[in-house]
């Protein structure tokens, strides 16, 4: 486990500071981002609750979390999260109904979530994240994302890209690479803790 964990830090580290160092040389419309997430139940049946904690993007905005629970219903290879969050900041507490559901075959994994953020309110909006990968050798997948956003009032953000996948047990990373529709490519970075 640590020789894996070991190339898979090396690989991150490659990575990132080359694309970000040779890719901002060339373009400054790239946007670096870390999210953290932290996820827990209270058990393995059919049916258990689920939390999560998100710092959201703490390169760009270290004050802006995620919270939610919810029920987890459990089946084989997949799961699915049905939960009522809140997406903190600085000045606002907007509150968020979620759904979030992975399914992990031999080969292949999805993920996916889907979020209505504040609803009912002039700032309401969507999220959805979207991906799916095959696996590499043990432990690392390659594959394809897509974030989205949209505003009430018909902003949106639409954005898509490879990303490659870590897993060491209960602690998973992912080095990701987006396109975006409007505004700056994005790099992105996210660490998730399950226990």
């Amino acid at each position: 486990m640590f020789s894996r964990m070991t190339v898979a830090m090396l690989v991150i580290a490659v990575l990132t500071s080359s694309a970000t160092a040779e890719e901002k040389a060339k373009d400054s419309s790239i946007g670096g981002n870390i999210r953290l997430l932290l996820h827990g139940t209270n058990g393995d049946g059919p049916i258990v609750l689920s939390g999560w904690l998100i710092g959201a993007n703490l390169t760009q905005d270290p004050n802006k979390w995620f919270v939610a629970v919810g029920p987890q219903l459990n089946g084989k290879n997949w799961w699915a999260d049905f939960n009522a969050g809140a997406l903190i900041t600085k000045t606002s507490i907007a509150f968020v109904p979620e759904i979030r559901a992975a399914y992990t075959g031999e080969k292949y994994s999805f993920f996916t979530n889907l979020q209505w953020i504040d609803p009912g309110h002039s700032t309401q909006g969507g999220y959805l994240f979207l991906q799916a990968n095959r696996i590499v050798v043990k432990d690392i997948r390659l594959g394809l994302e897509t974030e989205n956003t949209w505003k009430q009032h018909g902003t949106k953000a639409l954005s898509v890209g490879p990303q490659l996948v870590f897993s060491f047990g209960k602690v998973t990373y992912t080095v990701s690479y987006q396109f975006a529709s409007q505004g700056k490519r994005h790099l992105w970075i996210r660490t998730a803790l399950s226990f």
